[in-house]
């Protein structure tokens, strides 16, 4: 018979706690998914959600990490990620793009959804890199 490491009881929250945990990173973590999705209200929503889905699965079995919202937002970037990672962008003929045109500002969800793919396809010390410079 295999003996399995029991974790750390301590770092385990009732259920009351678990609830204003919730509410006090819903929040910063729906900000911080939000932003990098351009602000796509049913991404953001997805990723968040299965993000504390994540977190209500491993938690019981690895017990509460220290920092939650580090946790979480570390999750959340992770589903970014892969969410990116199987967008396939259309080919645009750079020679068509009137950079005037406002579907090309910045703020809009496909030129977030851009940036992301692009960043989802970089190593991690690069986009750590870009993120920090931006």
């Amino acid at each position: 018979m295999r003996s399995r490491v029991k974790p750390d009881m301590s770092r385990y929250l009732p259920e009351d706690e678990l609830i204003l945990l919730y509410r006090k990173t819903i929040r910063p973590l729906y900000g911080y998914v939000s932003k990098r999705v351009g602000g796509d209200r049913s991404l953001a929503e997805d990723i968040v959600q299965d993000t504390w889905m994540r977190a209500l699965d491993a938690w019981p079995r690895k017990g509460m990490p220290d920092e939650p919202l580090a946790w979480l937002q570390h999750v959340a970037r992770n589903g970014l990620a892969s969410h990116f990672r199987r967008m396939r962008p259309q080919p645009i003929d750079p020679a068509l793009i009137d950079l005037e045109d406002d579907r090309f500002t910045p703020n809009t969800p496909d030129a977030a959804a851009l940036v992301n793919w692009g960043l989802a396809r970089l190593r991690r010390p690069q986009v750590e890199l870009l993120e920090a410079f931006h």
